[in-house]
């Protein structure tokens, strides 16, 4: 169907031991869990409660975080690499960016230990996949509570051999917002390195902002929104004329808002352009486009809109296997992905994959023969 299928997002779990063996003992007392509680998963920091949700839907091995099973039917194997593997061939994906499960929740945690947990799990991931590099790149989770402290991480995780690093969707509160130029020797960094920067939506340091009804839908509904904020203000900061080669990828908001920002921030550009301080060097549109990229799980929206836009700044997840992506329909959200809409073959296969796989130095013809090697030795 496609030339090659890469899901730039998709979630690991952690060994159930592994915070308690490798965490500083100071910071055991705030260390990161979750269990079952009757009909819900609890993720606690300690004795507090940082978040709940329901087990009662169809499984969610990233949110299990040992392995086991929580109930009939609900899928394991979450650090296990070669059942992940055969998961991917019956959702007919090649490669996939991955990320956190259970330490994801880090950002919400205090400076230190947030910073601790995080390394925590970018030492391990890492090395956990390192045999198959162009089917897994593993994202590293940088602090945000301090440029300096992200740029210390950023330079640690490059030497272990990350080609893909994370921040927030917003700073920490206190610290200085992404647009400040505090921040510009990490984008350097970046550029130097050929690394992305990601934000994954749900990392905000305060993801549950409502109670109530509705507040599912809209907890989720607004961490979307602090992402799109954050990357309008770096489009109209002129923050990307002075990194002319940083790209940044946003996961889990959709991409059909792309053609909105750009057209809402080149109306306040053009309109107000006596008011308008930095003078960029192209329309926002232009620069949103063509340095920021955004995943698509099976909205058609974005799909439309890339002969507005262009095919470089969307690209698909399948955001395995959390429920608001397409597991476990993802071979039939893929075969329909572009039914009813004039997109070139071509396209398509950037769109589904190409553009990642460049963007990250993924070959498919080795990410092919890595799995047939790791097949092979299993059953030898």
């Amino acid at each position: 169907m496609y030339d090659f299928v890469f899901s730039h997002d998709c979630h690991i779990s952690e060994p159930s031991d592994l915070l308690e063996k490798n965490l500083p003992a100071k910071f055991k007392s705030v260390m990161l869990s979750a269990e079952r509680s009757g009909n819900n998963m609890v993720f606690r920091s300690g004795d507090t409660t940082l978040y709940h949700m329901s087990v009662m839907g169809k499984g969610d091995i990233s949110r299990s975080y040992s392995g086991e099973e929580l109930r009939p039917g609900a899928r394991t194997g979450g650090y296990d690499i070669g059942f992940r593997l055969e998961e991917m061939a019956r959702s007919g994906v090649d490669s996939t960016i991955v990320f956190s499960g259970l330490t994801g929740f880090a950002y919400a945690l205090d400076p230190d230990p947030g910073l601790a947990h995080m390394q925590v799990f970018n030492d391990w991931c890492v090395d956990h996949l390192r045999e198959l590099p162009h089917t897994f790149v593993p994202t590293a989770m940088l602090p945000a509570h301090s440029p300096e402290a992200a740029e210390v991480e950023m330079e640690r995780v490059l030497k272990l051999g990350y080609r893909s690093v994370m921040l927030p969707i917003d700073t920490y509160p206190g610290a200085p917002r992404y647009i400040d130029p505090a921040w510009d020797r990490l984008w350097s960094l970046c550029t130097e390195a050929g690394v992305p920067m990601t934000m994954h939506s749900g990392t905000s340091c305060a993801p549950i902002r409502y109670q109530g009804p509705g507040a599912a839908c809209m907890n989720y509904y607004q961490l979307g929104l602090i992402a799109q904020e954050s990357i309008a203000a770096m489009v109209a900061s002129g923050l990307f004329d002075r990194h002319p080669k940083l790209r940044l990828v946003n996961c889990e908001s959709g991409a059909d808002w792309l053609l909105w920002m750009g057209e809402r921030l080149d109306e306040a550009y053009t309109r107000h352009n006596f008011y308008v301080d930095p003078k960029l060097s192209r329309l926002p549109s232009e620069i949103l486009y063509s340095h920021v990229l955004a995943t698509t799980h099976r909205e058609k929206g974005c799909l439309n809109n890339l002969r507005y836009t262009g095919h470089d700044c969307v690209i698909w997840a399948d955001d395995y296997p959390h429920a608001e992506g397409t597991f476990p329909e993802t071979k039939s959200v893929l075969e329909g992905l572009f039914d009813g809409i004039d997109v070139a073959p071509d396209v398509q296969n950037l769109v589904v994959g190409g553009t990642c796989a460049k963007l990250y130095g993924v070959d498919p013809k080795e990410a092919k023969l890595e799995k047939q090697r790791f097949s092979n030795r299993a059953v030898a």
